[in-house]
């Protein structure tokens, strides 16, 4: 199918699942086994990458040196989503200790750019994350990401649903709709004042049933910058303020790639200051349908 890179199957080593964490550890060790000896009888081009899991530094030692020692040149990390900083720098300081020069280690799931420097000295290559795709329509505040800052998107949910579920006059409903998306447009071509817009936007997801003091402060912050005017992407560049609307999945998704535009950008800078940054590989899964996308 094309990969240039296969994982051996892991198991999660939840604390919830603590009794079970020895067979989780043995089973995902022994996938990574037969997994290496398949792909030796195989004859595959892509490059296989053994997976480690665990529940502490050593654990997760134990099972790197077996992955050496089996003949991976290629580890991943798994497991440390939910891991504070200090806990992660522990695991890789670990991990670290029993690695052979030229290895390339792929941390799972973690995307804290601020950390990347202390990362790439712990020899972490590459990571993968989907969380700035996903916070454009996830997270409750903050959407729009531009370099370190974040934005509330502006909430305007399609009328005749947000009407029959707060049990409003559907006409009057749409009627402030269409005023919200006008000014809106009209402020992004600076045909309408700041205050029109930011009442007309307030004014309609309060309709919802918002806090409606929290989404003051923040529809305020993100008129005032307006930081879809700042950002080159293609997207920003095309929609303009079209990506700042929280509705339906087509402006999502687009402000979701941005997001991970701007990541990369972040990216770019570190290296610029600290030197190569690892091998970005951002995945996406969307509907079903999964994306790789690999930046160098």
């Amino acid at each position: 199918m094309g990969f240039d890179i296969g994982v051996s199957i892991d198991h999660l080593i939840f604390a919830e699942l603590d009794a079970e964490k020895e067979r989780r550890w043995d089973l995902t060790q022994a996938n990574a086994e037969e997994f290496l000896q398949r792909y030796r009888q195989g004859n595959y081009s892509f490059t296989p990458m053994g997976v480690a899991q665990g529940w502490d530094p050593a654990s997760y030692q134990r099972v790197a040196r077996a992955l050496v020692q089996m003949g991976y040149t290629h580890i991943a990390i798994g497991g440390l989503v939910r891991s504070q900083n200090t806990e992660i720098v522990r695991v890789l300081t670990a991990v670290q200790e029993v690695l052979r020069p030229g290895m390339q280690v792929h941390l799972f799931g973690v995307s804290r750019p601020d950390q990347v420097p202390t990362f790439m000295r712990l020899g972490i290559t590459s990571f993968d994350s989907a969380s700035r795709l996903r916070r454009a329509w996830m997270d409750g505040r903050r959407n729009y990401f531009l370099g370190d800052a974040a934005y509330s998107a502006i909430r305007i949910p399609e009328a005749r649903a947000l009407a029959r579920k707060q049990h409003l006059d559907e006409h009057a409903t749409i009627r402030m709709e269409q005023a919200a998306f006008a000014t809106l447009r009209a402020f992004d071509r600076n045909e309408a004042s700041l205050e029109a817009t930011w009442e007309a936007a307030v004014a309609y997801a309060a309709l919802s049933g918002k806090d409606t003091d929290r989404l003051k402060q923040d529809y305020r912050e993100t008129l005032e910058v307006r930081p879809w005017q700042q950002c080159r992407c293609a997207i920003c560049t095309e929609i303009g303020v079209e990506v700042i609307i929280f509705r339906g999945n087509n402006r999502n998704r687009r402000r979701g790639f941005h997001n991970t535009w701007q990541l990369y950008q972040h990216l770019q800078r570190i290296e610029r200051h600290n030197g190569p940054p690892p091998e970005v590989v951002t995945q996406l899964t969307l509907e079903g349908e999964q994306v790789l996308d690999m930046e160098k």
